[in-house]
């Protein structure tokens, strides 16, 4: 298993401190933040430890990246006040 590889995975329990998703692949526990029990998911590796690895939902960056288009929207309206 290596940074950047994807898998889809089910969240099969949560993390001790109760802040991330607990998924398996390939015998490897994974971290993945902002999941929930049940919760299938497609995930990127973020970091590799011995036992364990912590991943993102993929295609998070993607729905960040549609959040900026709102402040390029607003700042129309700016212009016409001029």
């Amino acid at each position: 298993m290596r940074v950047g590889e994807e898998y889809d995975v089910k969240i099969e329990s949560m993390s001790k401190r109760g802040d991330s998703g607990v998924a398996r692949v390939q015998g490897l526990v994974i971290f993945v933040v902002g999941t929930k029990v049940g919760d299938s998911v497609k995930v990127r590796i973020t970091k590799v430890g011995r036992g364990y690895a912590t991943a993102e939902v993929a295609g998070q960056e993607a729905a960040a990246g549609e959040t900026t288009e709102a402040p390029v929207d607003s700042a129309e309206p700016e212009e016409e006040t001029e």
